[in-house]
């Protein structure tokens, strides 16, 4: 399936979009916009079946078509794994495994994304494969320093696996609990 692209008028709401384009014997449930995806728990009437319907949304103020989207089914198995868990507590069951493949996918994200909100200061994570970063320095083991705001962490990074090596302070990516193969390891932060 391709893209579809048009004018969306201004102030109009994902839902309020996504609605108009179901047809009659379907309604919206419950629906989020995460990461440019819109998720939605979606109601067929004449069955009472709820589906999940997994839509990528690409918006473009500058242009006239200014809203793209690309619409699929859980059945799809789309790429996209961060519904929320007020979606995927409302879905029917199913016997469908592609569908069933992609809510699991979508449960282990949540569950990584979960175990990241608790770590704490001094607490540290291996990556099962090294992050890279400038002057190709690379780390694996990641211990907490602290959190902003707006929940980023800020990491200790250690070079290889050799406990003497020098760490660094770094960023990882803002997805990096969904994005990432990680564990958790027992440490305290290195000294500064």
């Amino acid at each position: 399936m391709g893209w579809t692209s048009l004018h969306r008028p201004t102030g109009m709401t994902d839902r309020a979009f996504f609605t108009n384009e179901l047809n009659a014997d379907n309604v919206i449930v419950q629906c989020a916009t995460i990461g440019g995806v819109f998720y939605a728990a979606v109601r067929t009437i004449t069955t009472g079946a709820v589906w999940a319907w997994i839509v990528l949304v690409q918006r473009r103020p500058a242009r006239p078509h200014n809203f793209a989207f690309k619409s699929m089914s859980e059945e799809c198995q789309p790429g996209c794994d961060d519904a929320p868990a007020k979606i995927l507590d409302i879905l029917s069951d199913t016997e469908h495994e592609g569908a069933q493949a992609w809510r699991a996918r979508c449960r282990a994200a949540l569950a990584k994304k979960q175990a990241a909100r608790a770590l704490e200061t001094g607490m540290a994570i291996r990556l099962t494969k090294p992050a890279q970063f400038s002057e190709g320095r690379q780390a694996s083991v990641f211990t907490v320093v602290d959190r902003g705001r707006n929940g980023t962490i800020r990491w200790w990074a250690r070079p290889g696996d050799a406990d003497d090596a020098e760490p660094f302070l770094c960023k990882l990516t803002k997805n990096w609990a969904s994005e990432l193969e990680w564990e958790p390891v027992r440490q305290n932060a290195p000294a500064q």
